[in-house]
C-alpha cells in the first residue's frame, strides 16, 4: 500500500470512528480535504527554499497558493473519490496486518508536518 493511500485510509478511519461526535455524512470528502491541507502545509514549508520567486512575482503569492491547493485537491479527487476508489483503499487497509505500525507512522507524519509548518515557515 502506498504512503498516500495509507494516509488517506488512516484519516478516513479516524473520522469514521469520530462520526458519532462530528456527525459528518461525507467522510470521504473530509478525508480528502484534510490530506490536501497536510500536503499544502508540507509544500508551504518547502517552497520558500525552492526558486519559485519568479512564478510568485508573476502571478502573485495568493494566486499561486490557491492554484496549488486546487491542483492538490484535483489530484486527490482523481486518486480517491472518482469511481469510488476510496472504498477499495479503505477495505484493503482494514484487512492490513500493519495497521498499528502505519497508524504510528501517520501520527508521526502529522506531528512532523504541523511542527515544521508552525515553527519553521516564515509568516
Amino acid at each position: 500500500m502506498s504512503v498516500i493511500y495509507c494516509l488517506y485510509a488512516k484519516i478516513y478511519l479516524f473520522l469514521e470512528s469520530m462520526n458519532s461526535i462530528f456527525r459528518n455524512p461525507i467522510i470521504e470528502w473530509s478525508s480528502l480535504y484534510i490530506l490536501s491541507i497536510l500536503l499544502m502545509m508540507n509544500l508551504s514549508a518547502i517552497l520558500p527554499r525552492a526558486s519559485v520567486e519568479k512564478i510568485t512575482n508573476l502571478v502573485g503569492l495568493e494566486v499561486f497558493a490557491v492554484g496549488l491547493m486546487l491542483l492538490i485537491i484535483g489530484f486527490n479527487f482523481i486518486v480517491f473519490i472518482s469511481k469510488k476508489k476510496y472504498v477499495k483503499i479503505i477495505e484493503d487497509y482494514r484487512n492490513s496486518e500493519y495497521s498499528a505500525v502505519s497508524g504510528f507512522l501517520v501520527f508521526l507524519y502529522v506531528a512532523f508536518t504541523l511542527s515544521i509548518f508552525f515553527l519553521d515557515t516564515p509568516h
